[in-house]
């Protein structure tokens, strides 16, 4: 399962018209099998406890961080424009609409698996790569390394939180010579 951001318009415009065509976009995107977030939901908590606007995108920020993929729905929107900067600048891949991540989904063989690997390309490199290191060339000094045949390892997704800095080291090692 793979983490979505949503990022659309809320305040510019019709505030109803902009949550209406989000909360549409947040099940189509449900239903294709993503756990989506959505800050529509601020616009509830706005009418209870209205915050700063910096607070809301302090938090979007955050969960940008933590999502695979943001999909930006169309409109002006200067907070929109933030998060998508801030996915780029992170490596965060953004979709244009739920149209080009379907058929980015289409493009990867219509399998959710086959889009979870392209979307993991931002945090670990290519598998490729991976399976032409071995542990005789690989890092023998890396005290973090996997103990057994690191390849393998990471085509299991083993620890990835954990191992996804020597991974990198690795690829920069096979690659500076």
């Amino acid at each position: 399962m793979k983490y979505i951001y949503l990022s659309h318009p809320i305040s510019k415009g019709n505030q109803f018209a902009n949550i209406h065509i989000s909360a549409k976009a947040y099940i189509e995107l449900m239903n294709m099998g993503f756990i989506v977030y959505w800050p529509g939901g601020s616009v509830l908590c706005e009418m209870i406890a209205p915050q700063h606007y910096e607070s809301w995108m302090t938090q979007d920020k955050a969960w940008i961080e933590r999502c695979d993929a943001v999909v930006r729905l169309a409109g002006e929107s200067n907070g929109c424009d933030r998060e998508v900067l801030h996915a780029k600048e992170n490596g965060i891949p953004v979709f244009y609409g739920v149209g080009e991540l379907q058929k980015f989904m289409e493009d990867q063989s219509k399998d959710i698996e086959s889009v979870i690997e392209k979307l993991n390309t931002k945090v670990l490199p290519g598998e490729e790569l991976l399976k032409s290191l071995t542990p005789s060339n690989a890092g023998q000094n890396d005290s973090r390394r996997c103990p057994g045949d690191w390849p393998n390892c990471f085509a299991q997704n083993h620890d990835r939180q954990n191992h996804g800095d020597h991974w990198l080291n690795q690829l920069q090692l096979r690659t500076s010579h």
